[in-house]
């Protein structure tokens, strides 16, 4: 598992996140979820990935920091953020961090977003 090896947090965990992925998958199908979202681009959104790898349904991201930009690497950041449908930032600060770990060629994108304190959704690309 990509993943794991990239994280301090070990193999065994990530054994335990596909599990939680497979069970997740179980009960989104059941409800007939079709999107999935999560705070903060750690544990939950790793669950998320997997059960996007395993035929689940889209998923997106807040990303709120700074636990996140502490460990980019270990936390495959970047991946998660790539397979997401969509990522919220908190902050133009976190937005920027977002963008340390992802190709140029993304930024553009629509799928990057800032939140904003009063709830002012503004598309991050809009400020690039």
């Amino acid at each position: 598992m990509k993943l794991a090896s990239r994280s301090d947090r070990g193999f065994i965990r990530h054994v335990a996140y596909l599990a939680e992925a497979t069970l997740l998958l179980q009960e989104l199908r059941e409800r007939k979820i079709e999107h999935l979202h999560m705070h903060f681009g750690t544990n939950s959104a790793c669950v998320g990935l997997l059960c996007r790898y395993l035929g689940g349904p889209s998923y997106s991201i807040t990303i709120h920091g700074p636990e996140e930009f502490d460990a980019p690497l270990g936390l495959s950041l970047a991946d998660k953020i790539s397979a997401s449908a969509f990522v919220l930032a908190i902050s133009d600060f976190g937005s920027s961090q977002i963008r340390r770990w992802i190709p140029l060629s993304e930024w553009k994108k629509s799928k990057y977003y800032t939140l904003y304190r009063r709830r002012k959704l503004r598309r991050s690309s809009d400020a690039y």
